[in-house]
């Protein structure tokens, strides 16, 4: 899911109602023609449904977390916000209500709705759970829908208020600054905020084989040959070339790959390799990414010695 451009689509039920006012006014008696256009138009009201995404790559729990701001029309209540977001998938991964759960998550929603510029109420997973023990008006008894602990707010100033109706569920107001403001679960919005929290790939383990065995300290030589094979799965073909590291430090000077035998040549700097190692055992790791974004890891052992001739 990447991010979506900075802008956010006009409010389309403002201009279907415009519309459908214009029509009638050009129609006049024209029935046909009023009853025509006019169903076209309502099917184009009731049908709205847009969003925008982007990934935030740094949250704590080290999974990929994505969000989704979508905007729907007719507007939905909280509960049906909460089923529909339920059902939303991506990456084979149910979504849920946004949960906002420390100051850098906050940030980091606010200054993309800031980019996004929406101009109503936001749903997010807050709700108030009348039968908790902690329950009490108007900030006790607050939960996260996925029973994350709720122990971060960002509340404006004189929220939460219970203002009438009872206001037991969670939104964010633009006209706030995106901080949190408690809505009616009944009264219904046009938007809400979804969130995929999405398992971190497997790393893909390859075999990997460096030469020389025996690495000289001294050795006037120019590089370090790596030979690396994927599982049999996966072709070599779709290595990033750009994303290979050994010992995370070290690029490759060029590569070459060999499709019919499945092998990915990689030539490193020897004088640049030399800088980070020591005599003795030496453990060396290459790692990449596929063209998907896959991640892939290899390790071989070499000998360092810092005498003699190559």
């Amino acid at each position: 899911m990447e991010e979506s451009s900075p802008s956010f689509p006009p409010q389309k039920i403002d201009f279907c109602c415009e519309r459908i006012a214009q029509i009638l006014e050009e129609c006049k008696m024209n029935s046909k023609c009023v009853y025509v256009l006019t169903i076209v138009l309502i099917a184009c009201l009731v049908s709205v449904s847009e969003s925008a995404s982007i990934e935030w790559p740094d949250h704590p729990d080290g999974m990929l977390h994505f969000y989704e701001l979508i905007y729907n029309s007719p507007r939905v209540t909280w509960y049906e916000a909460k089923n529909a977001a339920e059902q939303q998938m991506f990456m084979e991964v149910n979504g849920y209500l946004a949960t906002i759960t420390s100051p850098e998550e906050s940030s980091f929603i606010t200054n993309w709705l800031s980019q996004l510029n929406p101009e109503y109420y936001i749903l997010v997973g807050g709700y108030q759970d009348r039968d908790a023990p902690d329950y009490s008006e108007p900030a006790g008894g607050w939960r996260w829908v996925t029973g994350e602990p709720w122990v971060y707010t960002n509340w404006h100033v004189g929220e939460p208020s219970n203002g009438p109706p009872e206001e037991d569920v969670l939104g964010l107001k633009e006209h706030h600054g995106f901080y949190w403001n408690d809505g009616a679960a009944e009264v219904p919005e046009h938007y809400y905020l979804v969130e995929y929290s999405v398992p971190e790939p497997a790393t893909i383990e390859a075999a990997i084989d460096i030469d020389p065995d025996t690495l000289n300290l001294k050795s006037k030589g120019r590089w370090i040959t790596c030979y690396i094979l994927l599982p049999e799965q996966y072709d070599v073909a779709d290595i990033d070339s750009d994303s290979l590291l050994l010992n995370g430090k070290v690029s490759p000077a060029w590569s070459w790959i060999d499709e019919a035998e499945q092998i990915l040549m990689a030539k490193f700097s020897r004088s640049e390799v030399q800088q980070i190692l020591d005599p003795g055992q030496a453990e060396l790791t290459v790692t990449g990414e596929l063209t998907d974004g896959s991640k892939f890891e290899g390790t071989d052992t070499i000998k360092v010695i810092d005498k003699g001739k190559n």
